[in-house]
């Protein structure tokens, strides 16, 4: 196997651990808003509106992840509408974030820490935009 072929698929293999983090540090933001009205009544977009946000970053993020790992599968078009599904999952990460932290919510960094974390499965899904289709099912068999 080539060294780009491993770079390629041990980028891949660190944007999913990497999403699987942020997944955790969203949840954990939507967690605590569901327990505690004190945080709650903190949350920048209201209680409701926040989770929305976070539930929308997280599945976004998630259907993400697995467009990109398919990626050697899928058509340029839809490489590049995951790509664009990711950046806008990440404006709206970092505009939850940046807004709780403007209102002194005690969440923001694990907000900030999740949006943060997004960035190498961006860098890897940009990667995958230019990489032709794959030639070779996944038993190692040439495509026709």
């Amino acid at each position: 196997m080539p060294s780009a072929d491993r770079r390629a698929r041990a980028e891949h293999r660190d944007a999913l651990i990497v999403v699987v983090i942020a997944e955790i540090l969203f949840a954990t933001g939507l967690v605590v808003w569901s327990i505690s009205p004190i945080a709650a009544s903190e949350a920048p977009f209201g209680p409701a509106g926040s989770r929305l946000i976070v539930v929308a970053v997280m599945v976004a993020l998630a259907a993400g992840a697995v467009l990109t790992g398919l990626s050697a599968r899928t058509s340029r078009r839809t490489r590049i509408a995951t790509v664009v599904l990711l950046w806008l999952t990440a404006i709206a990460a970092w505009g939850l974030a940046i807004a709780s932290q403007l209102t002194g919510a005690g969440l923001s960094y694990l907000l900030f820490g999740g949006a943060f974390i997004m960035l190498p499965l961006l860098r890897a899904a940009h990667r995958v935009v230019g990489a032709p289709p794959a030639s070779h099912d996944s038993t190692g068999r040439k495509r026709p």
